[in-house]
């Protein structure tokens, strides 16, 4: 199977090498939207052009796009095990931004499921038939969706975080971001993740109102 490891979340994109053959991806909605988090005018994680580039591979674009009023999404690409001597390819998502009220404080986590699925590659088995959430928490604030220990990457809600995260003027926080991607026989290490983030809104009866999820993970048909 394809493997991912995690290189950086807020970084600018650099060009994808050249490869041999196409990298299938698909953009999968929960079956049961109701039990999801959706994008609010408050709290919006979205994401344009995202593509993945697996190891001797070329780049391909995911077909779709989460915006206002999406619901959690599962953005996948299919993997094979088998390729060695590659270079690592790239998972990327470009044009990406949390959206909510202006100057408001927000905090992003990060939550990392590492192992492999029994399925893909050689094996032919389909890993997904139905978007993945690591969690489905029903809090104050919303639907959680990650992981019970989420890596804080900003947090403006709690005093003391050494990245603390703050909405600009516009209500805009850029989050462009790419991964490498790997395979075991190429030494990689899988890394399936999710982003979901939380937002100030004076609005909101807690006070605080949850985004939509973005899940990254792997997928054969």
């Amino acid at each position: 199977m394809k493997k991912l490891s995690l290189v950086a979340l807020v970084v600018v994109c650099s060009p994808v090498l050249n490869a041999q053959n196409p990298t299938p991806t698909a953009v999968i909605n929960p079956g049961f939207l109701q039990q999801t988090q959706l994008n609010t005018l408050e709290s919006c994680l979205i994401v344009f052009n995202a593509s993945v580039q697996a190891p001797g591979m070329d780049v391909a674009p995911f077909p779709g796009i989460m915006s206002l009023f999406s619901p959690s999404k599962t953005f996948a690409y299919t993997c094979d095990s088998t390729v060695t001597g590659a270079a690592p390819g790239v998972l990327s998502y470009p044009a990406t931004t949390l959206e909510g009220g202006a100057n408001q404080p927000f905090a992003i986590g990060l939550g990392i499921v590492s192992g492999s699925l029994p399925c893909g590659g050689t094996t032919g088995i389909a890993c997904m038939s139905n978007g993945s959430l690591f969690a489905n928490q029903v809090t104050p604030y919303g639907r959680y969706h990650l992981t019970s220990n989420p890596v804080i990457l900003f947090d403006g809600i709690t005093p003391g975080h050494p990245n603390p995260g703050v909405l600009n003027g516009f209500g805009q926080f850029s989050l462009n971001g790419m991964l490498n991607v790997d395979t075991a026989a190429n030494g990689g290490v899988e890394s399936r993740f999710a982003v979901q983030a939380i937002v100030v809104d004076p609005g909101a009866p807690a006070g605080l109102t949850l985004s939509a999820c973005l899940n990254v993970d792997q997928w054969v048909q």
